[in-house]
């Protein structure tokens, strides 16, 4: 009997194990799934210009099409690599003082040909000298998808702000858009790994719902808080701000 028992006991961990759990297992499913969509576009373009002889613009247009689907995946690792990472605990960051307004000023600097080319008003209100110890790159990658997504849900001739600003110990970067706003009942859920409310389905129908996780994932690291509200009525929109420690 007891070595019946033991046997089952012996049965039941493996079945365990072979049972994947977790948040982590979860992610990875899902990565494997997104990753599906960009992959079969890929595959099907290349298979229809290999079937026959093009001219040059046609190919140089295949490769921009192509380019676009492989950063789109590009991002899409990234961003699940800096979710699984920062749900074990496991993300690193490369800490210096740096100012906050530097590494901003360079993102906005991206997007101001496409704001202007959409004519939407991006501007920054700053205040200089405010510093923190910070990972560059990796807190770039947190206002770069907030300025984006800013951009994306604001319509034509609209306007998106970002301020800077020391509020005690803390440093406040505030991202304000005149998009679509978010539901009261999604605000809850917008930080959380694949979420994506119906609203920014149908105005960003190939997003993955991934950069704000990995956003919040970011400044958690660098013991931070980020958060999102509606802007007050009549003014339409959202408003997303991080805080951030300041360095003494």
């Amino acid at each position: 009997m007891r070595q019946l028992k033991r046997a089952q006991k012996g049965t039941a961990s493996r079945n365990s194990e072979q049972r994947p759990r977790g948040k982590i297992y979860r992610l990875i499913s899902r990565l494997s799934h997104d990753l599906r969509t960009p992959l079969t576009i890929l595959k099907g373009e290349m298979e229809v210009a290999l079937l026959r002889d093009r001219k040059p613009e046609e190919y140089r247009a295949l490769l921009r099409s192509n380019l676009e689907e492989v950063e789109r995946i590009s991002r899409l690792v990234d961003d699940i690599m800096i979710v699984i990472r920062g749900e074990a605990g496991e993300l690193k960051l490369v800490l210096e003082p740096a100012a906050l307004d530097g590494i901003i000023l360079e993102i906005l600097d991206r997007y101001k040909k496409n704001a202007a080319d959409r004519g939407i008003d991006l501007t920054m209100f700053k205040k200089s000298g405010i510093i923190c110890k910070l990972d560059r790159n990796r807190l770039g990658q947190v206002f770069l998808i907030l300025i984006e997504n800013a951009l994306n849900y604001t319509p034509e001739r609209g306007r998106v702000e970002v301020r800077v600003e020391g509020r005690g110990k803390e440093a406040w970067v505030l991202v304000r858009d005149q998009g679509i706003g978010i539901p009261e009942e999604e605000l809850a859920s917008i930080f959380e790994p694949f979420y994506r409310g119906e609203k920014a389905k149908r105005i960003k129908p190939k997003g993955f719902g991934l950069s704000l996780s990995a956003a919040r994932h970011i400044v958690e690291a660098h013991n931070g808080e980020i958060s999102a509200e509606n802007n007050l009525a009549p003014e339409p929109g959202a408003t997303f701000k991080v805080r951030l420690p300041l360095t003494a």
